[in-house]
């Protein structure tokens, strides 16, 4: 999904860097379409969960760690 989005001229230069990047970002969008998927078969809306705001705390502490490894690409990208 992701790969198909980068020009084959892009993917040429990639490094090991690149490749666990992509590895990366593809599982966590893989992860994502699941969760899409399957939450569309009867009871397995959000709304049926009997421990809602566990999985709400759990989500928020995954979404702060992604959002450390952006702020780290972000910043690796702006560095000399």
């Amino acid at each position: 999904m992701i790969a198909r989005r980068i020009p084959d001229a892009a993917r040429d230069r990639d490094t090991s860097a690149d490749d666990c990047a992509l590895d990366f970002l593809c599982d966590l969008d893989e992860s994502l379409w699941i969760l899409e998927d399957t939450r569309r078969a009867e009871g397995n809306a959000f709304r049926d969960a009997a421990r809602q705001r566990d999985h709400i705390n759990e989500l928020r502490r995954l979404l702060r760690r992604l959002h450390d490894v952006l702020l780290d690409w972000e910043t690796d990208a702006l560095s000399p």
